[in-house]
């Protein structure tokens, strides 16, 4: 064990956690942890040392974060962060280890898009006419087609219900577009625990299909290299937030790439199939808490159930010929 260490920066601990700790396996949770940690700093107005990591100021930084209007999931993923940083500095025996812990908060209720919501978004991202720039050359791709690519991302996204994180790391070498096919790396999955191989639409592999003709034409094509193109994080996110704006629909943070996700969970389930199975999770608990939209996918509420009659039988069967054409 290491000697007590009080005057060790938080940016110390960081780099010792994120080079020596074997259950990190993506990029992502490395971005979350700086972020959190770039909040503390900020709060504190200076560079933090173990000295200062006190149950004391971090009460004091989630009070500053809900005074800021931040959310409920935000503040509690954010006091996560620096607590566990924090503990992972005790168990090397640098300071003690924290006495509190972070109180979870209730998940919100999952929202996702219908049908025609979908179709509007498309639409938008068929029509949208955005540029992006190359990460590379810093120039904007004369060939490429920014509403091609979020066509092909958006129903990729659907047909998947992969994240966000990992669907941009997608390579070609990935994708077979004769069978339809796209294999999600373990090491670009949130928690690695494993390849997730999903069946992509006809549509999608169309608009696949569109995205690499335009990349080879604007000589960004590789067999090794990503199938969307490598852009700044934040840009996608920009022009992801201008096209809901084209389709009508919100565009808070709880209606980014994540409802796309949600979208897939909850027109799975409602069709019959396996949503928690399709996502990934170790338990149905998780998906429906957190993924199925109860607007979809509730088949009893009162008002329903108390109308009885032929009403509600026929109800019952016009929502079944919905999903089978899918509007409902």
């Amino acid at each position: 064990m290491n000697d007590y260490r009080p005057d060790m920066t938080i940016a110390e601990v960081f780099d010792d956690w994120s080079e020596s700790n074997p259950r990190i396996r993506s990029e992502e949770t490395r971005r979350l942890m700086r972020s959190s940690v770039k909040q503390f700093v900020a709060f504190l107005g200076q560079e933090p040392v173990l000295a200062d990591m006190t149950e004391k100021s971090l009460t004091a930084f989630i009070q500053h974060r809900k005074a800021l209007g931040r959310s409920p999931r935000t503040i509690e993923r954010e006091a996560a962060k620096i607590s566990g940083l924090w503990r992972w500095a005790a168990q090397r025996g640098w300071c003690k280890a924290p006495m509190v812990s972070i109180r979870k908060s209730a998940p919100p209720t999952p929202t996702a898009w219908s049908r025609q919501e979908m179709e509007r978004l498309l639409v938008a991202a068929r029509d949208y006419d955005g540029m992006m720039v190359n990460k590379r050359t810093r120039r904007f791709s004369r060939h490429l087609k920014v509403s091609t690519m979020f066509v092909a991302l958006i129903r990729v996204l659907f047909d998947t219900g992969e994240r966000i994180t990992a669907t941009r790391k997608l390579r070609w070498s990935d994708v077979d577009l004769a069978g339809r096919f796209v294999c999600f790396r373990a090491d670009t999955r949130k928690g690695g625990a494993s390849d997730n191989v999903q069946r992509i639409s006809r549509k999608a592999a169309r608009a696949l299909r569109q995205l690499k003709s335009e990349l080879e034409a604007a000589d960004e094509y590789s067999t090794t290299g990503t199938v969307f193109p490598e852009r700044d994080r934040a840009t996608y996110y920009q022009h992801y937030k201008r096209i809901l704006a084209l389709a009508g629909l919100p565009y808070s943070r709880r209606e980014s790439f994540h409802k796309i996700r949600r979208s897939h969970a909850t027109h799975l389930y409602v069709v019959g199939g396996d949503a928690t199975l399709s996502l990934g999770h170790e338990s149905d608990q998780m998906t429906r808490e957190y993924y199925l939209d109860p607007k979809f996918v509730r088949k009893d509420y009162a008002a329903d159930l108390l109308s009885g009659g032929i009403g509600q039988w026929l109800r019952r069967l016009v929502r079944r010929v919905k999903v089978a054409f899918g509007y409902w």
